[in-house]
């Protein structure tokens, strides 16, 4: 039997992959809540969607050490069972970071955690951090001390009923988060897209889980659209037809919905010049697999 351990949407969709791979029936999920934004409903409805058996703790972002107190007898109950491998959700997790350095499981995993992933791939070969093994549908090659699992999310895409294009999509980020941007930068990208679908109708906002859309609710020719659960699992399960295109600035949904929707046209957009180097390294990586970058000027 396998663990995993998970805290965002994206990680749980790499969780199910790993799952049908490895084990199939014979696994323990535990969702890790953190009370931020609707974080916990998509993973939630994820998890229902997905069929997953899963155990629930929260250990929210404010109230980390009063969490783990409350749970500490659930958390040695995880950490003394042993388990053939272990999957963990991200790499900069102060909370996986501190189950890792108490568990006794020699064979571990990290699931994708979007751009972080990459951000965090570079550290290691640059800086001669420790190794880490992945399991990713990242385009990540190995170095020495490391073992790397790529997928193409081929179980996820076996879910898909034959779906007709229509409408245009913007995937929202928190543009307080992200690195390189300020919102200005980010309202004439999203504008911008706005305005390449002008003469088919609106553009379809879909905010990220814990975005405050107040920056670009006025912007014209602009619907917005709620999810309660991740934009892959909607357009594989719920939407009514594919998108005909999908607009982003480097969202990690960017990357897993190259790899999920067949001959979308997928658009990942910046504005004026990209000086950080993190950021660089996610935009070449979407340009590798296919991603169209595009300068908004």
């Amino acid at each position: 039997m396998n663990l995993y351990i998970v805290e965002s949407p994206l990680q749980l969709l790499c969780a199910y992959e790993a799952i049908q791979i490895e084990d199939q029936n014979e696994y323990y999920l535990l969702i890790r809540q953190t009370g931020r934004g609707s974080n916990d409903q998509h993973l939630l409805t994820c998890a229902k969607k997905l069929g997953l058996t899963y155990d629930l703790i929260t250990i929210r972002t404010d109230r980390v050490i009063f969490d783990l107190l409350k749970n500490i007898f659930f958390l040695i109950k995880i950490l003394s069972k042993s388990y053939n491998k272990t999957y963990f959700g991200s790499y900069y997790s102060s909370f996986l970071k501190l189950i890792r350095k108490f568990s006794r499981q020699k064979e571990i995993f990290y699931l994708d955690d979007g751009a972080a992933t990459l951000r965090a791939q570079q550290e290691i070969v640059q800086s001669n951090s420790i190794r880490v093994n992945w399991f990713t549908f990242f385009e990540i090659q190995a170095i020495e001390g490391q073992d790397i699992v790529h997928h193409n999310f081929n179980n996820l895409r076996d879910k898909v009923i034959k779906k007709k294009k229509e409408g245009h999509f913007f995937i929202g980020q928190p543009v307080e988060h992200m690195i390189g941007y300020s919102v200005e930068d980010y309202i004439n990208c999203v504008s911008f897209a706005a305005q390449q679908c002008i003469e088919s109708g609106p553009l379809i906002y879909i905010p990220h889980r814990v975005e405050n859309i107040k920056h670009i609710a006025k912007i014209e020719n602009l619907k917005i659209l709620y999810l309660n659960m991740p934009v892959e699992l909607y357009f594989l399960l719920e939407a009514r037809n594919f998108p005909k295109r999908v607009y982003s600035c480097y969202s990690t949904a960017l990357f897993s919905l190259s790899k999920i929707l067949y001959k979308v046209d997928i658009y990942a957009l910046y504005y004026r010049q990209i000086n950080s180097k993190e950021i660089k390294v996610v935009y070449e990586g979407m340009n590798e697999i296919g991603v169209q970058v595009v300068q908004v000027k």
